[in-house]
């Protein structure tokens, strides 16, 4: 529509808002989904840029609550 409007084929519409990260909130959602076994540690710090490491692949066992403690 606003190529059209306009009349500028090149012209895009872009949002510019506040999509900022806390990285705070996101660390811990990702140690959270991370910890749950719901994503591997190479798919958390692919979220945040960051390279692959060796094992990261592999999910992690949830800790379960031991009786008596």
């Amino acid at each position: 529509m606003i190529q059209v409007y306009f009349g500028a084929p090149d012209l895009e519409f872009v949002w510019v808002g506040d999509n900022a990260i806390d990285p705070l909130q996101q660390a811990r959602r990702l140690q959270t989904l991370v910890g749950a076994g719901i994503r591997t540690r190479d798919e958390a710090r692919a979220e945040r840029g960051r390279r692959r490491i060796r094992g990261a692949v592999i999910l992690p066992q949830p800790a379960t609550p031991q009786r008596g403690l």
